[in-house]
Parts: C-alpha cells; sequence; structure tokens
C-alpha cells in the first residue's frame, strides 16, 4: 500500500485553517490546506482589492475588509500566528477607530478607538474601554 501524500486535509485557509496547518507541520505532519479563494488566504482577516472613488472633489481609496477590521494590540494570538506564517510585516496595529452616521441629512463622526487601543485588558475584555466613553 502506497503512503498518503498528506497527513491531514484542512479545509478552509482562513486564521483557524492557516493555524492548523501550521501547527501541525511543526510538529512534523504533511498537512495539505484547501481554499476556495483563488486569490488570498486569510479568510475574514483578508481584503478585497482597493476600490477608489471620487466625492466632492476629493479621492478616497480604501481596502474592504472580509470582516476584521483592525487588529488591536491586544490580540496577541493574531500577531503571533502572522509572524510564524512570515506576515506580520504585513499587518499595522490599530490605534484610533470612529463611526462615521448619518442623522436628519447631516453626517457625524466619533472617534472612540484611543480608549480601545490603550486598554490594558487582553481581547476580548479590551472592548470594556467602550463603556466608560462619554461620547456614545
Amino acid at each position: 500500500m502506497t503512503p498518503p501524500i498528506h497527513d491531514v486535509v484542512i479545509i478552509g485557509g482562513g486564521t483557524a485553517g492557516l493555524s492548523a496547518a501550521l501547527n501541525l507541520s511543526e510538529r512534523g505532519l504533511k498537512p495539505v490546506l484547501l481554499e476556495a479563494d483563488p486569490h488570498s488566504f486569510g479568510g475574514r482577516a483578508g481584503s478585497f482589492p482597493e476600490l477608489s472613488f471620487d466625492y466632492r472633489g476629493k479621492k478616497f481609496t480604501f481596502a474592504p475588509e472580509r470582516g476584521v477590521h483592525a487588529w488591536w494590540p491586544h490580540y496577541r494570538n493574531l500577531y503571533s500566528l502572522a509572524g510564524r506564517l512570515g506576515a506580520d510585516k504585513e499587518f499595522s496595529e490599530a490605534c484610533d477607530q470612529s463611526v462615521n452616521y448619518s442623522e436628519n441629512g447631516k453626517t457625524f463622526n466619533i472617534s472612540f478607538g484611543k480608549a480601545h487601543g490603550k486598554s490594558l485588558l487582553p481581547a476580548p475584555f479590551h472592548h470594556a474601554a467602550f463603556l466608560k466613553q462619554e461620547t456614545l
């Protein structure tokens, strides 16, 4: 009987799939990772190609995210995984966050990420910083 080429099949190249493949390979197994997206890995931590648009004479360019909108300093496990994968230089730590909203035809911006980014609590408890914000 011919030995299998791969010891484990992992379906999905998101953070869980990448983490599983890395951990298994570091332990001497031969995983194969199957990902449906032909362009990138990362799942909900990835982003789509940049989009640009003009609004009121200004050009805006951004990369729409798939779900994770920021890598806060408290996400130590994600930073560790990115470092082990050699992708840590691809990310920059989020330090501030704000929300834009419209009401009665006017647009407002609320900044609340500074308290969030400076919290000493680990994830997910760092969200408690929002509770002491007076602007929300």
